[in-house]
């Protein structure tokens, strides 16, 4: 059997005088479309068929991943926002709760010291 060599070259070397392309055997061996079976026709064209089906159904996937994505990021945002204005209210109230604590505090102070009224 002779041996089938494949001569790979860049584009821009030009081809030697003496060198030419060889294909392996296994390749001008192999049947065309037409020479197959209907059975192997079939099989080809219901795994054409199941290729463009999961390539639709990984399109509809992927657009609803990024629905999604876009939508939880937005909720995170919000969420964000309404953590900010809870800690911002929060801080708030404790602020007003020590202003009332220390205005209470001196209150009960005025009051010990107080002379009782005459009675």
């Amino acid at each position: 059997a002779p041996s089938a060599t494949n001569i790979v070259r860049f584009i821009d070397q030009p081809p030697a005088a003496s060198s030419t392309i060889s294909v392996d055997t296994s390749i001008q061996s192999s049947k065309g479309i037409k020479e197959l079976s209907s059975e192997d026709k079939l099989k080809i064209a219901n795994l054409i068929k199941e290729l463009a089906r999961i390539g639709h159904e990984k399109e509809i996937v992927e657009n609803k991943l990024e629905q999604e994505r876009k939508l939880f990021e937005t909720q995170m945002k919000t969420l964000l926002t309404d953590y900010d204005k809870l800690m911002k209210d929060n801080q708030k109230i404790l602020t007003r709760y020590n202003e009332t604590k220390i205005l209470l505090n001196e209150y009960e102070k005025r009051s010990r010291i107080k002379p009782p009224p005459p009675s």
